[in-house]
């Protein structure tokens, strides 16, 4: 269940010394029908959000994890509980530096690796939610994590308690050994909170339990070094009693504890301690609160350098029996409140509310997490955002250095291997005097290959004045990853935009290690080597190498001839093929008839060991070379004979999937036969243009017999394909006696259609309204029942429904959809878009919106990463998707010069999409001009160049010019073909002058992979 409430001018107004004004609240809840809260909250890398905590709905057993991501605008990407028989929970949460995320708590579950009581738990998942790994740590008693870090070399260092004593550890990046521990000496005590320290330490709080009998603990802090040694420990408030739950290193590098303090055995108040960084007081602990029990539990610093604390309290109203959310800002420096009590944040329902997070996020928004319950629904997890508008000031870029950019992966060989996260680290030292916050950085890869994947935009931790950070910026090798090298380019900017330095760093690749089987040397032998004749017996011996980097394990030939020639020999085990190793392997078979082919198929299984790489993997490895085995029949003088190859007329029968085939015959005659002499029909009336189409090649003119070979390649269409050959030259007129049918049985797939046209007349975009609609119209007139069993046409042109956010709501429609199961693999979904670009934002590309505002861009643009390719490219979107962009800005085509208009150079927007593609799955986007071009409209066509074009192709005979094959079907191909001859004829007969030429373009295009259809007629 998601909740979104609008909840105006409820929080505090602006006071003296505040940061910012809280206009709005956006308040969420996520949960079910029993209790849940979220415990933890970090803005990821993209940033969007990540929180932790537990649940009870749809939970395994007791309690589960609960994991929750929400992209930047606070849209869920997913939620999900995560646990076993027992009960489990999570504390904490970081994201690891190559974009995964590391969870650390506790189970209870009976797993394999149960050690007892209640474990210390770690859980890695993906940006998907699937768990990557997890393990339990701890011993026989009960043992918890509450906290983590990542340390830059990929390691882990946690906080909690082992049997009841605090606990600290380093645990290896893969989470699966501890590389140390330590635990203090100290009874009834456990660490609850971590932060890096600027002098490259790691500091602690905690607390012991002095005494059960009356409330009594002590707040503990202690320093130690990445290799675990104690640097110094202290404790507070003995006597009075304090626990530390949260703690923070601020601008000034002192430490800042929150928590609560018990001022009586009945009542706690929320405590702050500040210390310099040897762990000495600044002032004495400091409570807040008031006649009932107020909790510290969570606590950030704001940008401008004030100590935000969060946590619940029951001193809001008099005689409170629930705690509300409660939030006060202090000054680090005395401890001072800098709201006035009455003026402190407060906000709740009629049961119980809290914080047990408040996160400061990289452009100074503030957003608390924990838990809510509301009449009616329970607990749930619950997370506030204020809608603050934060001062940031940035510095100069020449304050900035960037040191020792190098890539980062597990098995340490400097390359990315298919599967493999990695990240790019590099040290950012600020010498300026002032914190540097909302940095990010722009990732692109500017050369190399295919197959990694990488956040082209990451936002960046803070760094204090003086100082230096460890950053990392995730890439990962996906499974088609090409081997070679590969060039990036990061360039980072302050929060203004500003761009504040760069670095190039060149990666290594590598493909995944398989075996790659070839066969060579091969050679058709008979008895005495005499040409063959009937019922002779032929060898066929060839080698088969293993040119790959892995051994081919249980090598198995299976042997075909089509034409069904009997083999002496069907099957032939071969063993292990080593790295690089050949051997020898044949064998023989008798041709009974008149027969003649030039294919010889071999089927090689071979048995992988590592499942990794794939087991019972089968290799077809097809040799080209010719057999002819020819009766006496057809050698006479002024005689021309047809038949087809064996392997062509055994396609006799049912075709679902392949539609693409090869017609192929044997001619034999006295006479050269010419390819215009050859008649090939399909259906006995539609002729197949062979001269244009096919080739006929000569296999051998010995004693004044010709023999040729006709090939033809062809696309079925839906229905019978019955073919029938006619040849004729000097010596006669043959045909072939068989006619082999073949039925293709198109796949069902339905077709859905967005068109969207933005209004926005006054940019200079004309026609945007009616490119949509023609759009969607030419689209609608694929004939269902065909091709298409169903199609589905949206055209949205309303004002109101192309502005920015509804922009958004129609693309999460088209994911909820699919994530219903409304799209099968099989299915096509075309977006097409009819706007105008903006240069606004340089590095990106934005798409202007119907309520696009020139100031606020970031606001009122549509930026094509963020928007199109993070929602359309979603793996959960499976079927074949294509998005039409015909957003450039457009020149009106007129009699002098074309006029300049608005708008980014379309080089550099289509540039920017060509890097963005390169990082993309599925998506295949189609612009409406190259690099360097345009895009024109003009009154005449009363559309763009692109949707002109188009209106073109759909009226005439000019669907049969474009339909190449002849398959009543145009495939992607075809129709990308037909656009770049048409538009630029456009442009041409306009007859006016224009800036540039216009050609359609799609970035990374691959013929191979883009030959499905798009519409049949």
């Amino acid at each position: 269940m998601l909740c979104l409430l609008l909840l105006a001018n409820t929080a505090a107004k602006a006071q003296d010394g505040r940061l910012y004004e809280v206009f709005q609240e956006h308040d969420f809840t996520f949960g079910g029908s029993k209790a849940d809260n979220l415990q933890d909250l970090i803005q990821t890398c993209s940033g969007g959000y990540f929180g932790v905590g537990e649940t009870k709905s749809k939970s395994e057993g007791g309690r589960d994890l609960f994991l929750l991501l929400l992209d930047e605008n606070f849209v869920e990407v997913f939620k999900k509980p995560v646990g076993g028989n027992g009960n489990d929970g999570a504390y904490a949460a970081v994201q690891a530096f190559d974009g995964g995320f590391v969870v650390c708590g506790y189970s209870e579950s009976k797993r394999k690796d149960h050690i007892g009581g209640s474990d210390a738990f770690l859980l890695k998942a993906d940006e998907k939610g699937a768990t990557l790994w997890s393990k339990n740590f701890g011993s026989e008693g009960n043992d918890v994590f509450r906290d983590i870090l990542q340390l830059p070399d990929g390691s882990f260092v946690v906080a909690g308690a082992k049997d009841e004593r605090f606990w600290y550890a380093r645990i290896d990046r893969n989470g699966q050994s501890i590389l140390w521990e330590h635990t203090l000496a100290l009874e009834q005590s456990t660490g609850t909170a971590l932060t890096h320290t600027a002098d490259g330490n790691i500091a602690m709080t905690g607390y012991r339990e002095i005494s059960r009998s009356r409330i009594r603990s002590a707040m503990l802090l202690l320093k130690i070094s990445l290799g675990g040694e104690l640097l110094f420990q202290q404790e507070y408030n003995a006597d009075d009693g304090a626990r530390g739950l949260d703690i923070v290193e601020l601008q000034d590098l002192d430490l800042a504890i929150l928590g609560s303090s018990f001022s009586s055995a009945y009542k706690d108040d929320m405590c702050l301690a500040v210390t310099n960084p040897a762990g000495q007081l600044r002032f004495a602990l400091r409570p807040f609160g008031g006649t009932g029990d107020d909790r510290g539990l969570c606590l950030a610093q704001e940008l401008d350098g004030s100590l935000l604390l969060g946590g619940a309290t029951q001193s809001h109203v008099s005689h409170a029996q629930r705690p509300n959310l409660w939030l006060r800002k202090v000054d680090p420096a005395t401890g001072d409140s800098k709201w006035s009590k009455k003026d402190e944040l407060y906000m709740g329902y009629v049961q119980s509310d809290l914080a047990n997070s408040v996160l400061i996020d990289n452009r100074g928004q503030l957003i608390s997490a924990g838990l809510s319950n509301r009449p009616g629904q329970g607990d749930d997890a619950w997370l506030v955002h204020f809608d603050n508008k934060p001062a940031v000031s940035g510095i100069e870029p020449g304050q900035i250095q960037l040191e020792n950019p190098r890539l980062f992966e597990w098995d340490q060989n400097n390359e990315i291997n298919p599967e493999e996260r990695c990240y790019i680290g590099f040290e950012l030292v600020n010498n300026s005097p002032a914190q540097l916050a909302g940095m990010y950085a722009r990732v692109q890869q500017t050369g190399g290959f295919a197959g990694l994947q990488y956040l082209p935009k990451v936002q960046l931790p803070r760094v204090p004045a003086s100082s230096r950070a460890f950053m990392a910026l995730p890439v990962a090798g996906k499974e088609n990853l090409e081997a070679g090298a590969n060039s990036f380019e990061v360039v980072l900017f302050d929060i203004n935009d500003r761009r504040l330095g760069q670095f190039t760093l060149d990666i290594r690749t590598n493909k995944r290690p398989e075996p790659a089987l070839q066969i060579a040397e091969a050679r058709f032998v008979t008895n005495n080597n005499t040409p063959a004749r009937r019922s002779d017996p032929i060898s066929f011996a060839f080698t088969i190498k293993n040119n790959g980097n892995r051994i081919a394990e249980n090598v198995e030939l299976r042997f075909h001839i089509p034409g069904e020639v009997p083999l002496e020999l069907a099957t032939q085990k071969i063993g292990d093929l080593l790295p690089y190793q050949s051997q020898r392997a044949g064998f023989s078979f008798t041709v009974p008839g008149s027969y003649a082919s030039d294919t010889v198929a071999l089927f090689c299984s071979v048995v992988e060991t590592e499942s990794k790489y794939g087991d019972n993997g089968k290799y077809t490895l097809v040799l080209d070379e010719a057999v002819f085995v020819l009766p006496d029949s057809l050698k006479k003088k002024n005689s021309i004979s047809a038949l087809w190859v064996p392997e062509f007329s055994s396609l006799n029968g049912s075709i679902q999937h392949n539609k693409n085939i090869t017609v192929k015959a044997i001619l034999v005659s006295d006479k050269p036969v010419a390819v215009d002499q050859v008649v090939l029909l399909r259906n006995r009336n539609e002729p197949i243009p062979v001269a244009q189409t096919g080739r006929l090649v000569l296999l051998q003119s010995e004693d004044n017999i010709f023999v040729y070979k006709l090939y033809c390649p062809l696309a079925l269409q839906r229905g019978p394909n019955a073919f029938s050959l006619q040849a004729a030259n000097a010596s006669g007129t043959a045909r072939a006696k068989e006619t082999p049918s073949i039925e293709y049985q198109a796949p069902e797939s339905n077709l859905y259609v967005y068109s969207i046209g933005v209004p926005l007349a006054e940019e200079g975009l004309q026609y945007s309204v009616s490119d949509a609609g023609k759009f969607g119209s030419l689209l609608r007139q694929n004939k269902e029942g065909g091709h298409f069993k169903h199609v589905e046409t949206t055209v949205i042109t309303d004002p109101e429904l192309t502005k920015y956010y509804k922009f958004r709501k129609i693309l999460i429609d088209i994911r909820e959809r699919a994530k219903l199961g409304q799209f099968k693999p099989e299915d096509l979904l075309l977006v097409y878009v009819s706007s105008q670009s903006t240069d606004k934002v340089k590095g990106a590309l934005k798409i202007k919106a119907s309520n696009y505002d020139g100031v606020e861009v970031e606001t009122t643009a549509v930026d094509y990463e963020d928007f199109f390719m993070y929602f359309l490219d979603d793996p959960v979107i499976t079927c074949r998707k294509m998005l039409i962009l015909d957003v450039f800005s457009p020149k009106p085509i007129s009699a002098g010069q074309a006029e300049e208009s608005e708008g980014e150079d379309p080089i550099t927007l289509s540039n920017t999409l060509n890097t963005l593609q390169a990082q993309q799955k599925d998506l295949i986007t189609l612009m409406a001009c190259s690099p360097n071009e345009n895009s024109y409209e003009d009154p005449s066509w009363g559309n763009s160049a692109l949707i002109a074009a188009m209106a073109q192709l759909f009226s005439g005979n000019n669907l049969e010019l474009a339909d190449t094959n002849r398959d009543k079907e145009l495939t992607l191909n075809e129709f990308y073909s037909f656009l770049r001859t048409r538009v630029p004829d456009l442009l041409k007969k306009s007859g006016a002058k224009k800036a540039t030429p216009q050609t359609p373009f799609i970035p990374r295009f691959d013929a191979r992979k883009s030959d499905f259809t798009i519409f049949a007629y």
